[in-house]
């Protein structure tokens, strides 16, 4: 079970800097600065997502407490996060052929979806890591 919690940890680890990541590409490209750089970075965040996906889907959870369910609320918060991730690369390359400042991208419903999964799995996690002294989860960084 240690195993498997060092596992999921490492994975979120990830995750939290594909965020952070993607907060600030996304900003840059709302205000037109260096579109070129925030579509790449969109892309590989977009990218590295879609590893994660995979890495979560590859995971062994069945000596966690409520393991099936970890598993299935960390899948679908990745899935609904890198379909978001497709949103905003899809805008942000709109963008750099025709900037239009303080524009949104549209992937509030793919947002939303992943924030439910993310708040879903924080409360199966947490008390996992807690147990196994690794780092909680929380919704607004995963």
């Amino acid at each position: 079970a240690a195993g498997e919690a060092a596992a999921v940890s490492s994975l979120l680890a990830s995750s939290v800097f594909s965020r952070s990541s993607l907060q600030k590409a996304v900003s840059d490209a709302m205000t037109c600065t260096n579109l070129p750089y925030a579509v790449s970075q969109i892309q590989q965040i977009s990218n590295g997502r879609e590893v994660e996906l995979n890495q979560a889907q590859g995971l062994s959870e069945g000596q966690l407490q409520n393991g099936g369910a970890l598993k299935s609320d960390l899948t679908m918060a990745l899935l609904y996060s890198l379909k978001a991730d497709e949103v905003y690369l899809r805008w942000a390359k709109q963008l750099e052929t025709a900037c239009n400042f303080g524009s949104q991208p549209n992937a509030g419903a793919d947002d939303a979806r992943a924030l439910i999964y993310k708040m879903l799995f924080a409360r199966l996690w947490n008390p996992i890591a807690s147990l196994y002294g690794l780092p909680p989860a929380s919704a607004a960084t995963m």
